[in-house]
């Protein structure tokens, strides 16, 4: 066979691979599987929740970010449930939570939030979102605000011209290519882009390192396109322009995926801001003890 065909049909059989790794990929899908809380089978999907503290005090929803799950609230949790009834979810997608095909839109994911609230009889709740988390509770109170009490977002910003580059990112949710990506990307690669989320010197628990993971491709492209959907759309402050509940912002002054400077364009009658020094994307990570005070003082008051 001459050198030319040998490379057509080499072309030919790299792209039929592709194609047939899209074609399975793009119909991935997990059910959900419990870890540290329980399922909740919902008409959104079936979620993993976790309650800690006791069901008689003020009720406290904290809702992860991008491919994160509640366990990165782990280390502020007993000191928030001494007098607070804990809640923490799942999104879709994420952690032990069902991973469909589709359902990833802002919205969507706080019309979840909205079930899981319902199925538990809240109202008016102090509800905190980190990051992406922050667009989802954003959605909540957009729709559902007899559901929150009060709002607080960490290291979210009003638009999406304040999130950094991430070229890896993007490259990942390509037709085709990110398809084959979400197939061979190394640990190390998964270690690196997790690190981002941290300020220098942060020791991650390893089990921080495990959740991106556990997504398929739909869960993470999806909620990408989500994330950046909700914002292009209107900036998170108009979105709760109309609304009397009062908001909390809160950033880390060396967030490394987010630009600090996005907590002074938050603009909203009942607003406070506070700029942590020293702490990353993820504060209540790298400053446990100081967030829990900061959340714990949130949730209080009224």
């Amino acid at each position: 066979m001459r050198p030319a065909r040998i490379a057509l049909l080499a072309v030919v059989l790299i792209v039929a691979a592709l194609l047939v790794n899209t074609w399975l990929v793009e119909r991935e899908t997990e059910a959900a599987s419990a870890d540290i809380g329980r399922i909740l089978e919902l008409p959104a999907g079936d979620v993993q929740i976790r309650e800690d503290g006791s069901r008689g005090n003020r009720p406290l929803v904290l809702i992860h970010g991008f491919q994160a799950s509640m366990r990165w609230w782990d280390a502020v949790t007993p000191a928030l449930a001494r007098e607070n009834r804990v809640i923490r979810i799942d999104l879709l997608g994420h952690g032990g939570s069902e991973k469909p095909r589709d359902g990833y839109s802002m919205e969507e994911q706080g019309d979840l939030v909205a079930q899981v609230l319902d199925r538990l009889r809240v109202r008016g709740a102090a509800v905190v979102g980190h990051s992406m988390g922050g667009q989802v509770v954003t959605a909540l109170a957009e729709r559902h605000p007899e559901l929150v009490g009060r709002l607080m977002v960490i290291d979210t910003a009003t638009e999406n011209r304040f999130n950094k580059n991430r070229f890896i990112q993007r490259l990942a949710t390509m037709p085709v290519i990110g398809h084959a990506i979400s197939r061979v990307t190394p640990d190390s690669a998964i270690r690196d882009q997790v690190d981002l989320a941290f300020a220098d010197g942060t020791e991650v628990p390893d089990l921080l390192y495990d959740d991106p993971k556990r997504a398929t491709f739909n869960s993470f492209s999806g909620s990408r396109a989500g994330n950046r959907d909700y914002r292009d759309e209107r900036p998170l402050d108009v979105r709760l322009e109309n609304s009397d509940i009062p908001v909390d912002v809160v950033f880390g002054s060396e967030d490394e995926l987010v630009d600090p400077k996005a907590a002074n364009e938050w603009d909203l009658p009942r607003l406070r801001v506070a700029v942590l020094k020293g702490a990353g994307h993820t504060p209540f990570v790298e400053r446990p003890g100081r967030m829990a005070r900061v959340i714990a003082e949130f949730a209080r008051r009224r």
